[in-house]
């Protein structure tokens, strides 16, 4: 009542009274249901690896809670398919996995950005494979004989070909965010110099992976079974 009458002071109040009380509960429920859906469908997908041991554990249906109340707002299908990623993982094997409660956080901090730009740097020779635009920009690197390859380089011969609709001022704050979660390998570390963005010692390097272990063992887990 209080909260109601507080929006009434304001202009369009009314309209925030019909979001609170109608429309965000509905479109709250409608999602609920769109995602429980979409969970039904990757158990009954893998139905013949579930461990039921595990489906009826605690710590599975805490950890199924968690899953669902990040996953229902979520409206990027990266984020969307790492949090379900999780859950079915947690649920085909024995027992908890130590570091579910860590990748979810993690996935709960990323951005879809993050996530579709750690996947390239995991395997950036399967860009170069898929993607012509990375493959173009490479190869016209090559061709120029260039030693030198900095951050810049990897930003704007890998990333932005494979990546064209991330900002251009995003790429330094997602690549800080990912060198900061410890998923890929401190640029300082991969490539020397100040802030990590000066030349490898070949162009090579381009095409080596900059996933740490942990990055690694995350890209696994978020992955889709």
């Amino acid at each position: 009542i209080v909260a109601k009458a507080g929006l009434s002071l304001f202009p369009g109040g009314g309209i925030l009274s019909i979001l609170l009380e109608s429309y965000i509960p509905t479109t709250w429920q409608k999602r609920t249901e769109e995602s429980l859906a979409q969970i039904r469908e990757d158990y009954e997908r893998l139905k013949s690896q579930l461990k039921d041991d595990r489906l009826r554990s605690e710590d599975f249906h805490i950890t199924m809670i968690k899953i669902i109340r990040d996953i229902v707002p979520e409206q990027h299908k990266e984020k969307q398919e790492a949090f379900r990623a999780i859950l079915l993982n947690e649920a085909i094997q024995d027992s908890a996995g130590s570091e579910t409660d860590f990748f979810i956080k993690i996935t709960e901090d990323l951005t879809s950005e993050h996530i579709l730009a750690l996947k390239v740097l995991a395997d950036p020779s399967k860009a170069y494979n898929e993607y012509p635009a990375v493959r173009n920009s490479i190869d016209s690197m090559k061709s120029l004989n260039r030693e030198g390859m900095g951050g810049d380089s990897i930003i704007s011969r890998l990333l932005k070909p494979a990546l064209p609709d991330i900002l251009e001022d995003h790429w330094l704050v997602v690549l800080d965010g990912l060198t900061r979660s410890g998923l890929i390998i401190d640029p300082g570390v991969v490539f020397g110099g100040r802030s990590g963005w000066t030349s490898p010692k070949n162009s090579q390097n381009i095409l080596q992976k900059k996933t740490t272990l942990l990055g690694d063992r995350y890209i696994r887990y978020i992955t889709l079974p």
